[in-house]
């Protein structure tokens, strides 16, 4: 596995020794799980190699689970979310979805490896820690909406939405492009399947913009009426 970019997850300013140290058990504990599973790497795998002695472990996590959740909320795909839509750029709201979507694909494609860290979630916790993830992640999304004057006009259920969907449409152009299946798509599968979800969901946002106007049109007639 290629070395991981742990610097989204310092502050500008350098860490303290206590946060580096953790940082560090984080990276190394995501290399062996995404190679090993979860259930298939032991703490003391996770100490040897972030080269610390196994109790100096347990002054930064109490648990492997500790570790594996750490490990989630840095390195999950979905935390690249907010960063791309905080840099995306457009002249119209759905420019700027495709600008986020296309920042999102290109990090995806980059650190596919990392995708793997969702397949554990779902199969060796049941997704488990993925409410609390999600949470995290619209939270920080919402607060890149409130600060971002060029997505700030585009309903947060709309980018909650579009970017979580193009995830499980990018799995499914990942199983596609590794199944190795004789489909002439025109175009690489994930890009496929992400255009094709991100075209759903910018013609649905047009049809609930379109309906206050409708029903005012239909209020109007006689005899209509609305429940």
């Amino acid at each position: 596995m290629p070395d991981l970019d742990i610097q989204s997850a310092q502050t500008p300013e350098e860490p303290a020794k206590g946060e580096r140290t953790r940082l560090r058990i984080t990276e190394s504990a995501c290399r062996l799980f995404i190679d090993q599973g979860y259930h298939g790497t032991s703490m003391r795998q996770i100490a040897q190699a972030a080269d610390l002695a196994l109790g100096s472990i347990y002054n930064h996590f109490t648990t492997k689970d500790e570790i594996f959740a750490a490990v989630l909320d840095t390195y999950h795909p979905w935390r690249e979310i907010p960063a791309a839509v905080e840099a995306a750029q457009g002249a119209t709201d759905e420019e700027t979805l495709r600008d986020a979507a296309r920042r999102i694909l290109a990090v995806w494609s980059e650190r596919s490896d990392l995708v793997r860290l969702h397949s554990i979630e779902q199969v060796e916790f049941q997704g488990q820690h993925l409410p609390q993830l999600y949470e995290s992640t619209v939270a920080d999304i919402i607060q890149v909406v409130q600060g971002s004057d060029a997505v700030r006009g585009i309903p947060v259920p709309l980018l909650v939405r579009a970017y979580f969907g193009l995830f499980f449409a990018y799995l499914a152009g990942e199983q596609f492009t590794k199944a190795g299946l004789p489909i002439d798509l025109g175009q690489q599968p994930v890009d496929f399947f992400a255009e094709a979800y991100l075209q759903g969901v910018l013609g649905l946002a047009k049809t609930v913009e379109a309906k206050p106007t409708e029903a005012k049109t239909a209020e109007a007639k006689p005899g209509r009426k609305w429940h």
